[in-house]
């Protein structure tokens, strides 16, 4: 026999039935998880802007403090070219300048200019032909220094002399006579400021009034001075008395300069001066935390400067406790452990509420079949074709089907209560 229209309709349905409840069912139990994830999702998309935002202030800054960084050495370097011209001008307004009146000029400026704060000194450093250095050692020794000779001693094409130094402290002793045009860094600075007419910035060296002791890195700067203000380029060396010029230690000079940076996240922040337009180990001209000897330069900001003639690389690196090139600080950790804490929580109540839920679904399916039960139960009984009474423990009856009634003739309004 082939199932009936009925059957047919009734298994769909009741394949329907059970889909649609797994579904429903495995729905109200995920709630807790979507409602995590959703959290987390939107905590990642605070977090996100929160760090996009540290990375724009981390710019900010770093791009704030290079800049105020590269001006201040920018105008110490600048304020020592305008004294190195000033001692240009004293020689061209003078027939002879001589030892003492060097020494006046040097402690006038000094006096009046805080700016020579990190500069080793002032100085002369005279060009002398070969035919007329004899006279010249001769003339100083006259001075009141019967040991002084043009260093390094030899034959040369040309030579220059340091006769003036101020302050004539021991350090500038130490370079008292020395012929820097012997050496091949300081002469390329002194052959650029001849042939340009203009201050010209040294490479790298090291100073001869360096000991072992506190060491530091050193450049100089020299502005040549001409007996003639006329057409420099011709003639050069007939027209040349010499030069001008300041010895910096890099450390004094830029610690000075940094420190009159207006910033207080100047702090802990670490400034790194290299000669030349790359950050290379053998041009490291300063670096205040020693970053590079340590390993810890990881993210600088470099913007090259043109100074007198020549290319210095200026960085900058911010300290951990501001914002890191990632955008990642303080804001953004407290937006991850609020909205990650946020998020737990909700799901947790979520938990609970689909607990709860599912608790007391139960308890109504329980209840609706006791109550279908009760139901067929109650059809049972009153279709039975069979007499049936209920009575308590006592033997009073409660009730009878109407089957009862039939075959005994009584109503159930008058057995009810009586003994069976």
């Amino acid at each position: 026999m082939e199932p009936s229209t009925a059957e047919h309709s009734a298994v769909p349905s009741l394949w329907h039935k059970l889909v649609h409840g797994w579904r429903g069912l495995l729905t109200v139990q995920l709630l807790p998880w979507f409602v995590l994830g959703g959290g987390l999702i939107g905590t990642a998309a605070v977090c996100e802007q929160t760090r996009r935002f540290g990375v724009l202030e981390h710019q900010r800054i770093e791009n704030t403090l290079r800049d105020g960084v590269v001006d201040a050495i920018r105008n110490k370097l600048q304020t020592d070219i305008a004294i190195l011209s000033g001692v240009a001008g004293f020689f061209n307004g003078s027939k002879g300048v001589n030892r003492s009146e060097f020494r006046t000029y040097y402690e006038s400026v000094a006096i009046n200019t805080s700016q020579l704060r990190g500069v080793q000194g002032v100085g002369f450093s005279r060009w002398i032909p070969p035919q007329e250095l004899k006279s010249f050692e001769q003339r100083v020794r006259g001075e009141g220094f019967p040991g002084f000779q043009v260093r390094p001693v030899g034959k040369r094409d040309h030579y220059s002399a340091i006769e003036f130094l101020e302050p004539f402290d021991w350090r500038n002793q130490r370079a008292f006579g020395f012929d820097m045009y012997s050496e091949a860094v300081r002469r390329q600075a002194m052959e650029r400021a001849r042939k340009t007419g203009s201050a010209a910035l040294s490479g790298k060296v090291r100073l001869l009034q360096e000991t072992e002791e506190d060491l530091q890195r050193g450049v100089l700067i020299y502005v040549p001075i001409y007996r003639d203000r006329g057409d420099v380029t011709s003639s050069p060396q007939r027209e040349l008395i010499g030069w001008a010029y300041s010895p910096l230690r890099m450390n004094d000079v830029v610690n000075s300069a940094i420190a009159g940076v207006d910033n207080t996240d100047m702090a802990g922040t670490g400034v790194i001066v290299f000669d030349g337009d790359q950050p290379l180990q053998r041009n490291l001209l300063f670096d205040n935390l020693r970053l590079i000897s340590s390993g810890q330069l990881t993210h600088p900001s470099f913007e090259p400067v043109q100074i007198a003639g020549r290319t210095w690389l200026v960085g900058v690196q911010l300290p951990q406790r501001l914002v890191s090139p990632n955008g990642i600080n303080a804001a953004f950790w407290i937006n991850l452990l609020i909205g990650s804490g946020v998020s737990a929580i909700a799901a947790l109540v979520s938990r609970i509420l689909v607990s709860n839920h599912l608790a007391t679904r139960q308890a109504l399916e329980i209840s609706q079949a006791a109550i279908e039960e009760r139901a067929i139960a109650s059809t049972v009984f009153e279709e039975s074709g069979q007499g049936i009474v209920v009575s308590d423990p006592e033997g009073r009856i409660l009730t009878a089907n109407s089957a009862f009634c039939q075959l005994t003739g009584y109503r159930i309004s008058e057995i009810k209560g009586q003994r069976t």
